[in-house]
């Protein structure tokens, strides 16, 4: 007996099969989880080192170029290649399908480690992740004020960011935009030339003034005391005050002499609209 002659002779037989059909149908699609991202490994690791005030030119050749040799030997390596841009270096190391990337990428972790002093001093510790779709943002919030914009960062940064990092299941928090606060120090290039100094010379002594110094410590019978100069700025006036040289046994040249000191905002260089 055939479906056909079987749907005749049976009607109401399989009026019921098709009416069950359906039904599991539907509960299955309802209960069918869906994913944006699915699970899916890409063996792509990604290396961020920022250099502050280097060129492209200067962050291939102490950067990218250091560190594209080092890892170039890693077994599974597909391809190697990297971005340089003001400041910043990304070095995209591509390894074979079916390669370990976390493996890959402590591999990774480990030989930029090995050359981290080869690099300059300057450099901020590198930033090593994997390739995850999962990871782009799933909520955009966006905050606007009539504040100060230093202010309404300053609030974003150290008032809304905590709060949201503790939110359970919120992997990471990252603020795009906003306009912090920065010191500017404005030289006078003839100045400098009067007083025969450098741009090197006055950086260095600069952040050479502005660190917390330990100078040892003091014991007594009952506890220790740890001792400590502090260096630290907190206002405009002590980084005027800086001396950034000497003429003679009692005169010295401070930074207000050769330079302009304000507080300004970091210059925008990414804008965003709400709602058009």
């Amino acid at each position: 007996m055939n479906l056909a002659e079987l749907s005749i002779k049976r009607p109401i037989f399989i009026t019921c099969v098709i009416v069950l059909m359906i039904v599991v149908g539907i509960l299955s699609y309802k209960k069918m989880p869906v994913d944006q991202f699915p699970d899916v490994t890409f063996p792509v690791v990604f290396a961020e080192i920022i250099y502050p005030g280097a060129s492209p030119v200067d962050v291939e050749r102490q950067v990218s170029k250091i560190i594209e040799d080092e890892v170039s030997s890693l077994p599974g390596i597909d391809t190697v290649s990297s971005n340089n841009y003001d400041s910043v270096a990304i070095i995209v190391i591509k390894f074979r399908l079916g390669t370990d990337i976390k493996e890959a990428e402590q591999q990774v972790r480990n030989r930029i480690n090995n050359v981290r002093n080869k690099l300059p001093k300057d450099a901020k510790e590198p930033t090593i992740r994997r390739f995850d779709p999962a990871d782009q943002p799933i909520i955009s919030i966006a905050l606007n004020s009539k504040l100060d914009p230093a202010m309404l960062f300053d609030i974003a940064n150290e008032q809304v960011k905590p709060l949201l990092e503790r939110v359970q299941d919120v992997g990471l928090v990252r603020i795009v935009g906003g306009q912090k606060k920065e010191i500017r120090v404005i030289v006078d290039k003839k100045k400098l030339q009067d007083h025969q100094l450098s741009m090197v010379q006055v950086s260095r002594k600069i952040m050479e003034t502005s660190k917390d110094t330990p100078i040892g410590k003091f014991d007594n019978k009952s506890n220790e005391t740890v001792l400590r100069a502090v260096g630290e700025f907190n206002s405009l006036e002590q980084l005027r005050d800086v001396a950034v040289n000497f003429m003679g046994s009692d005169r010295s040249v401070k930074l207000s002499e050769l330079a302009v000191v304000e507080e300004s905002l970091v210059k925008a260089q990414r804008f965003s609209s709400i709602n058009g």
